[in-house]
């Protein structure tokens, strides 16, 4: 990854605890389901599961998950498992209730812990949604790494994080100045700066920008196989 934006150093840290303890706003809940619209696009273009066969599902940094319940209510889920860092995350999610056979919640630090041997290439489905924003340097490598750890071979992995048009810079500015900006160690990242951590990893089938998000995000979808063609679109 490139020197630059990810080096800078940031003025304190998100307080995680915190935000999992706040009421997720309505405003939040409706931008949400541009994302979800993604998520569910990609199970189904790239997940590669034969009808009738549930996924596998794990969302890394998922906390207690905007997604779990809706993907597990649209799709076939065997398993939707989170791994996260924040107890209290892990501990909201496992009390959550979810039309899957199972699902766990996983207290990991990403960047100290290799994954569980029971974690290891077992996910049809690996996805993160802003996270690898709030790692700086090589740690946005390990980050990126993890997902692919426990992706099965053949499987996908898709990985969301924000990135810096010039509507993102309005809207973020535009929460900073009102005092609601929470994410204090967020810096965007623009897909050239990780391209090379993707494609190490395995074949990029799609990157695109999310537009109807107000703090847009960058969208890569990444086939864990190892380098092959690319299909690279802005839609």
């Amino acid at each position: 990854m490139r020197k630059g934006a990810a080096d800078k150093k940031h003025a304190g840290r998100t307080d995680w605890t915190a935000y999992y303890k706040k009421k997720k706003s309505r405003f939040s809940a409706y931008t949400q389901q541009f994302t979800l619209e993604k998520i569910i696009g990609a199970i189904d273009r790239y997940s590669g599961k034969e009808a009738g066969k549930g996924l596998k599902i794990l969302e890394l940094g998922g906390g207690r998950s905007c997604f779990a319940e809706q993907i597990c209510r649209m799709r076939n889920v065997d398993v939707y498992d989170i791994a996260d860092s924040n107890s209290l995350a892990v501990r909201l999610f496992n009390q959550m209730k979810m039309n899957s056979r199972s699902h766990s919640g996983i207290k990991l630090d990403l960047l100290k812990q290799e994954a569980d041997r029971q974690m290891l290439h077992k996910y049809d489905f690996v996805f993160s949604v802003g996270l690898i924003e709030h790692f700086q340097g090589k740690d946005v490598e390990t980050v990126i790494s993890r997902h692919f750890d426990c992706c099965r071979p053949q499987g996908t992995v898709m990985i969301t994080f924000p990135t810096p048009t010039k509507k993102y810079r309005i809207v973020r500015k535009c929460m900073e100045i009102l005092g609601v900006w929470r994410f204090h160690d967020e810096t965007p990242i623009r897909y050239e700066e990780a391209e090379d951590i993707f494609e190490m990893q395995g074949t990029v089938m799609n990157c695109f920008i999310n537009r109807k998000l107000p703090l847009t995000q960058m969208v890569v979808i990444v086939k864990n196989n190892g380098k092959g063609e690319q299909d690279v679109s802005q839609d």
